[in-house]
């Protein structure tokens, strides 16, 4: 979708979790939440009021499990969300 994936840049290999201090201080364009209901305590740190005003002015968007969990044909819309999105926050 034209993004640079911050866990890269940061050196992570595979999935690993980064402090929401590090992410706010990385200051990437966009974050992409899971969307796994307003209940999951998986959740909660992208519910920390300093990442909401870290990251105010639609510079973080959802994304429903179903498309970006496995290599499905589902994930060609999270894709087309990303492309999306990256018109509005890179303007």
């Amino acid at each position: 979708a034209g993004f640079i994936d911050l866990g890269r840049a940061l050196g992570f290999a595979g999935a690993a979790r980064v402090s929401l201090e590090r992410l706010i201080l990385a200051d990437p364009d966009l974050v992409v939440k899971a969307d796994r209901g307003p209940t999951a305590m998986a959740d909660l740190p992208t519910r920390h009021p300093a990442l909401a005003r870290a990251f105010s002015g639609g510079r973080t968007m959802t994304m429903p499990d179903r498309l970006w969990l496995c290599g499905a044909p589902f994930v060609l819309e999270a894709v087309e969300r990303l492309i999306a999105k990256r018109g509005e926050v890179l303007r």
